[in-house]
């Protein structure tokens, strides 16, 4: 609630930085794909901050007239890594370009800057949207990834879409014409939000679970709408938080309301994705709890 985040050194298990400017609570974390030093946090008080985590310093602000009006829910960086996205409780999708001059030269600056010496605060800069939209969904939109060029979106409306931005005019911040979803993926009874598909390393699987345990996977490689696997082991009943697969795509791990963590061995995900061994039992490792 107080908006605080910690960076923790898995080699010491020490806290190595904690960052306050928030004014709320924080819903999600995003490291750059390309500058491991830069991370975003999305959070309820509307903004979105880009942190250098070496120098400590906010260098991008996302925010302000044009940003979001209400709480941000999900935010993720292209694999280029000079747009981020970002979606919220305002049904809007917001997208925010660092390729410019003045973003450049705040990162260059935010490398060198030295809090101990330095007499006058960082200047962080106000970044300014170069696409929005609030066409895709009509409700919270708390989901939100990058496919290429494309955008995985998802809301509390029993679907996730897959659409591609127009950003043919990037000075554009009016909001956008209709958009065409490329591919529509139903996920029944899947009403809550604050619930997170995953997407594999290879961006090819996506998995998502709903509110009585049941998880959905798609191979994106294919055309079709209708998913791979759906996985209900007898012993869960409570909502599906969150999911996301191993580097190899062979593992998936699943969150659920009812404090449990659950693993999932998936077969041959190189060839196709195969359905979960029906004898599969909860044993410890299968299941550890939160």
């Amino acid at each position: 609630m107080r908006g605080t985040i910690r960076i923790i050194n898995f080699n010491t298990g020490h806290v190595f930085r904690h960052f306050i400017g928030h004014g709320s609570s924080i819903n999600e974390l995003k490291f750059h794909p390309n500058n491991h030093e830069l991370l975003t946090s999305a959070s309820k008080d509307r903004t979105l901050i880009t942190w250098n985590i070496i120098s400590e310093v906010q260098v991008y602000n996302h925010g302000g007239l044009y940003g979001h009006q209400d709480e941000v829910l999900s935010c993720d960086w292209n694999r280029e890594g000079n747009l981020c996205a970002s979606s919220g409780m305002d049904h809007s999708v917001i997208i925010w370009d660092i390729s410019g001059r003045l973003a450049k030269v705040a990162l260059e600056a935010s490398n060198v800057y030295e809090s101990s010496t330095s007499r006058r605060p960082f200047p962080t800069v106000r970044l300014t949207p170069v696409f929005i939209t609030k066409e895709v969904h009509s409700n919270y939109i708390d989901c939100i990834r990058w496919y290429e060029s494309f955008i995985i979106s998802k809301s509390c409306e029993s679907e996730i879409k897959i659409w591609e931005p127009d950003l043919s005019q990037p000075t554009e911040i009016n909001p956008s014409p209709p958009i065409l979803c490329a591919m529509s993926y139903p996920v029944p009874q899947c009403p809550n939000w604050y619930v997170r598909f995953g997407i594999d390393r290879q961006k090819r699987f996506m998995a998502i679970g709903n509110q009585v345990g049941k998880i959905t996977l798609w191979d994106l490689d294919t055309i079709s709408k209708e998913p791979n696997i759906t996985v209900h082991h007898p012993k869960i009943f409570s909502q599906c938080r969150q999911v996301a697969f191993s580097p190899d795509s062979g593992i998936l791990v699943a969150v659920f309301d009812d404090t449990t963590v659950w693993r999932y061995t998936l077969k041959a995900p190189e060839e196709a994705v195969q359905k979960v061994s029906e004898n599969s039992t909860k044993t410890d490792s299968d299941e550890s709890t939160q």
